[in-house]
């Protein structure tokens, strides 16, 4: 387990601290880290913001096939 941020101040023994787990908004992460792609309500299958530079190559399928593979 690793924090994402660290702790305000050092910790003794006797302190008590409340720990979060953290999501970062993966339909992945909530399927395997929570067990809960149910309720997850993100929008996983909307391009990222890189498609705006990407352009065409001869190396690439253009089939349209599945981003899955």
């Amino acid at each position: 387990m690793a924090l994402w941020q660290t702790l305000p101040a050092a910790l003794a023994a006797g302190d008590v601290i409340t720990l979060e787990a953290g999501c970062d908004r993966a339909s992945d992460t909530c399927r395997i880290k929570f067990s809960n792609l149910l309720n997850f309500q993100g929008f996983p299958h909307i391009p990222g913001e890189d498609w705006q530079i990407s352009y065409p190559n001869e190396g690439t399928a253009k089939d349209g096939g599945s981003l899955f593979k």
